[in-house]
């Protein structure tokens, strides 16, 4: 009888039915086995581990630092072309410069001629003996133009005592225009010539040499309404005043 009770008992385990798996166990498996097919792909992407997988493996070691990226270049051309290229911050909204009027002498200003060194006072004189031209004109000129300055340089490109440009020095008889003598003697030449093309009119004289006998011309044999040329003129004669009067001029 225990004999076939136990047969009995055996077989009645061995037919009894599983427990089904729930629907909720079988979405989360799903949703994990979903994320890391995720997160695998990243590591695919980026090409270098994330670390995620691996760092919560028992007995995985650490994942591996990932290397710093080298800084760019700044000397290559395209670090510098793209921080010139790349547009910056607006500028705040400013009224446009007031543009600096110059002044205009009265017809029968004076002006006191600058001090410069007896010397260079002297080869002025010297270098209008030799051409043939007021010396008065020629300290007028200068002072205006560099203050006796025998190194000044324009913004412009003009050169010396007599700022000339390097084409109109060399065309008047100045190879070198930083030398003194040569200078002067350039820039004496040419008044001679502006003097002959103008008839000796010292205004137009002036306000060519200033500038360009052309745009005198254009302007009708007339002062060109330039705000600097207009101002250059009298402030020459002005100076020239100073030239011709012993009292004025320096000793």
């Amino acid at each position: 009888m225990n004999s076939a009770h136990t047969s009995t008992r055996n077989q009645s385990a061995g037919n009894r039915p599983r427990r089904p798996v729930s629907r909720r166990a079988l979405g989360v498996a799903a949703g994990l086995v979903a994320i890391m097919l995720l997160l695998a792909a990243l590591e695919l992407v980026h090409g270098r581990p994330l670390g995620i997988l691996t760092a919560q493996l028992p007995g995985a070691g650490a994942a591996p630092e990932a290397a710093p990226q080298a800084a760019p270049d700044a000397d290559s051309w395209l670090v510098t072309y793209s921080a010139c290229d790349a547009p910056g911050p607006a500028a705040p909204q400013t009224s446009p410069p007031v543009a600096r009027v110059p002044v205009i002498l009265a017809k029968d200003a004076v002006l006191r001629l600058p001090d410069a060194p007896r010397e260079l006072r002297q080869l002025i004189n010297e270098v209008a003996a030799e051409v043939k031209i007021a010396p008065a004109l020629l300290h007028a000129v200068i002072a205006t133009e560099s203050r006796y300055d025998t190194a000044a340089l324009s913004p412009r490109g003009a050169v010396g005592l007599m700022q000339l440009m390097p084409e109109t020095a060399l065309r008047f008889g100045a190879p070198d225009p930083y030398n003194a003598r040569d200078n002067i003697l350039a820039g004496a030449n040419y008044l001679k010539f502006l003097q002959k093309l103008f008839s000796n009119d010292m205004e137009l004289v002036l306000a060519a040499y200033n500038a360009g006998h052309g745009a005198v011309m254009r302007a009708g044999n007339r002062i060109p309404e330039y705000p600097e040329t207009m101002a250059y003129v009298p402030k020459v004669l002005a100076y020239m005043r100073c030239a011709n009067n012993a009292a004025c001029r320096p000793g």
